[in-house]
């Protein structure tokens, strides 16, 4: 018997219980930016499937859609996941 490699695709709702945003890889140059996961449940709903986030990713860097969805990465057990990176998010003076 074989088994998929991915297993079942999350919801984006399923996501949210796990943490309030993920990084996305665009799978043309790798650039990685983190995203909140509350715009596209507002878009799409809590029930849309995550694989709809990674189709519809557009890289900001060379335009490609598509992107690879990464959880963030665990801190410690006092503060849990890590914060959202906002600093990646601000424009350079």
């Amino acid at each position: 018997m074989s088994r998929s490699p991915r297993g079942d695709v999350p919801t984006l709702g399923q996501l949210r219980r796990q943490t309030c945003w993920v990084w996305l890889y665009c799978n043309a140059c790798g650039r990685g930016a983190p995203t909140a996961l509350a715009p596209p449940i507002i878009r799409w709903g809590a029930a849309a499937s995550s694989d709809r986030l990674r189709r519809s990713a557009r890289c900001a860097s060379c335009g490609a859609r598509g992107a690879s969805l990464r959880l963030p990465s665990w801190t410690d057990t006092s503060t849990g996941m890590q914060p959202f990176p906002a600093e990646r998010l601000a424009p350079a003076p």
